[in-house]
């Protein structure tokens, strides 16, 4: 009964959170400035920033296209059943972890001792149930689960990895271990963070139990066939990254990297273009790996972090493989997490996070389960009959004074951000303007919020919204030449696409800042130019003047 009860109830609890707060659009709110370009290409089926998600991509196509609201509210939808499925399978985990017994738990009514302990029998759910809202109400967490983000789906994926490899743990099945590479190569093409469950796949894997008779050669063989095969299991799901150049070759209107050679391929897979945010020096990985460590601390709270690692303690002293499972996964994400320089890096933190509330899952079921077992005894002797042990109201209450501390902090929040706030930047910047206007929008958050927009809502596609900053990359410049026609380019060079990745900060501001000025120079007496930010104003063609959210140019004459 635990294993199926406790994370229904779980994940019912965690989704009636999610859907009360819902984002109903695309969203500005910490941990999600991505949704306007992620809802925005699912919708066309285009190719995202780097890695690509072409997992996230086809399923959010199919789901953008529902008719229940517009397409970023549907894609909030399905967050909220990802992130609480992810919910369910981190309770599920903690209910069939070996080493805890749960026989109390489904007891029938009215069996159990003299003391009427039976009458607790279900007292364990409460922990397990409770441990679950841990990483519900992470406040980074709950952010990507109510809004369109890529990582709720991931954390599922990772949490059905723990699931196969934790029963794996019980039941040696070669199966089983194997599902768990292919589940691992769907994974990885939905979002890199699901790397943090790779080291314990591996270490299972080359500690899985062989025939101990034959030679010392042929269990040698035995166990490279056994790795060999596990490695050819992630191919099946990796190839889902045909999408990518397939859909590149179909020219859709958000179509990051033009991944249609083998090179810009590569480059887009591997993130290539955020290398330079992995450049850490040796002496900063220390405060790095501090800082993050201090942003899981920070988002679980100390009470749902001090129960995780008693929980994991706990587990290493009764079961020490299903813990190194967990630990590895929880030590590989803080180090991902570390390694990562963007602001997106403290979301990397999430299967470390779901690590953590399944210990608090487990330990505090344990706990409970023990209170249920053994009723006060200082009640017993004096004849007073008390429905619920003083140890397990204890519990109780520590553990939801903790998870009422991050509910609160994530209602403090949201209230910092507005929900419609994205969405109506958009309208407004779009609606009033004059036909064939050229938009140069700097930034991550104005520009995917315009693209939602104009390819999702259909809102004046006679625009051309510039991205700045990604004018560095001739593919980008390309794509832009192509898809609006009304703009001249004159002075712009032309190299081809493959010679232009360069990754250097300094370089690519300087690409990006020559074409730029050259965009403007060419189009300034022909088009009106608008920025999101007056930044990249050209003195010597253009004035100044605020219309609204954009600030638009005037000539000066002197092109």
């Amino acid at each position: 009964m635990a294993p199926v009860l406790a994370p229904a109830l779980a994940g019912v609890l965690a989704l009636a959170a999610y859907l009360v707060t819902l984002s109903p659009s695309i969203s500005w709110a910490d941990g999600a400035s991505d949704s306007g370009e992620l809802a925005a290409a699912a919708y066309v089926l285009g190719v995202p920033h780097p890695t690509t998600y072409p997992l996230y991509m086809i399923l959010g196509w199919a789901v953008s296209h529902l008719p229940l609201g517009e397409p970023a509210y549907d894609l909030n939808l399905f967050s909220a059943l990802c992130g609480a499925l992810t919910v369910s399978l981190v309770v599920a985990v903690a209910a069939v972890l070996p080493g805890r017994p749960i026989a109390l738990i489904g007891q029938r009514v009215g069996a159990g001792t003299d003391d009427g302990s039976h009458r607790l029998r279900c007292l364990p759910l409460f922990g397990l149930v409770i441990g679950g809202c841990f990483l519900a109400a992470v406040p980074a967490f709950w952010v990507q689960a109510t809004s369109t983000e890529t990582r709720t789906l991931a954390a599922a994926l990772v949490a059905i990895v723990l699931m196969i490899l934790v029963c794996h743990c019980k039941t040696r099945s070669r199966r089983l271990l194997l599902a768990g590479w292919v589940i691992e190569g769907v994974a990885l093409t939905d979002h890199l963070l699901c790397l943090a469950a790779l080291p314990a796949l591996a270490a299972v894997t080359l500690t899985y139990p062989l025939p101990c008779n034959g030679n010392v050669q042929k269990r040698v063989l035995a166990r490279v066939r056994l790795v060999l095969t596990a490695a050819a299991m992630l191919l099946p799901g990796l190839m889902l990254y045909v999408y990518v150049p397939l859909r590149a070759a179909a020219g859709p209107w958000l179509n990051w990297g033009d991944a249609r050679t083998l090179r810009r391929f590569v480059w887009m897979v591997t993130g290539a273009q955020y290398r330079p945010l992995m450049q850490l020096n040796p002496g900063d990985l220390p405060g790095q790996f501090s800082d993050r460590a201090q942003a899981l601390a920070g988002g679980l709270g100390p009470i749902a972090l001090l129960a995780g690692c008693v929980g994991l303690a706990l587990l290493w002293r009764r079961r020490p493989h299903p813990a190194l499972v967990l630990l590895l996964t929880l030590v590989t994400a803080l180090a991902q997490s570390s390694l990562y320089g963007a602001a997106a890096a403290p979301d990397y933190l999430i299967p470390a996070e779901m690590v953590l509330a399944v210990g608090a899952a487990y330990l505090l079921s344990a706990l409970l389960e023990a209170c249920a077992r053994r009723p006060d005894g200082w009640a017993k002797r004096r004849g007073v009959h008390l429905p619920w042990p003083i140890g397990g109201v204890a519990v109780v209450m520590t553990a939801m004074i903790g998870l009422s501390q991050q509910v609160s902090w994530q209602r403090a929040t949201s209230a910092q951000q507005d929900s419609r706030m994205a969405r109506d930047y958009a309208l407004v910047s779009l609606l009033g303007l004059p036909r064939h206007a050229l938009i140069l929008a700097g930034g991550d958050e104005q520009t995917f919020a315009l693209w939602y927009a104009q390819f999702a809502l259909g809102i004046r596609p006679d625009l051309a919204v510039v991205n700045t900053d990604l004018l560095a990359w001739q593919w980008y410049a390309t794509a832009v030449r192509r898809h609006y026609p009304q703009l001249r380019w004159n002075g712009v060079p032309w190299p081809n696409a493959d010679q232009d990745l360069d990754v250097d900060p300094a370089r690519s501001a300087a690409r990006a800042t020559a074409r730029e000025a050259a965009l403007i120079r060419a189009n300034v007496n022909r088009v009106p130019i608008f920025w999101t930010a007056p930044d990249g104003v050209d003195d010597g063609y253009c004035g100044i003047e605020v219309q609204g959210n954009l600030f638009r140019c005037y000539p000066l004459g002197q092109a």
